[in-house]
């Protein structure tokens, strides 16, 4: 299935936050979008987590660290690792590639 990740239907999950969204039977993709100052929760769930950031800087927190993530830069977080996230106001637009494996049911935000 081709398609344009900037093509998906997008859903304004916090002020600062946009997601797009595609799922197969095993993947789910999202395309999130992050203004300056964007904050995402504290949260964790079942699946794996592949984050690509392709456009900023974003920083993941975690209980024992920060670690910032700029334009190119990855990290795979595992299952039930408890992590957040936010874009330093002095950042411009954040957008990551995200990965999950298995498709989350519930997801953060929704």
């Amino acid at each position: 299935m081709k398609f344009k990740p900037s093509s998906l239907n997008s859903q304004e999950i916090s002020e600062h936050v946009v997601r797009r969204r595609l799922c197969g039977e095993n993947l789910e993709f999202i395309l999130y979008t992050y203004q300056p100052g964007a904050v995402f929760a504290v949260h964790q769930h079942p699946a794996e987590q592949l984050t690509i950031v392709i456009q900023g800087e974003l920083i993941f927190t975690f209980d024992d660290e920060e670690v910032v993530l700029v334009t190119g830069d990855a990290i795979l977080i595992p299952p039930e690792r408890r992590h957040g996230a936010y874009v330093p106001t002095t950042a411009g637009e954040t957008r990551t590639y995200n990965i999950f494996s298995p498709v989350r049911e519930r997801l953060p935000g929704a």
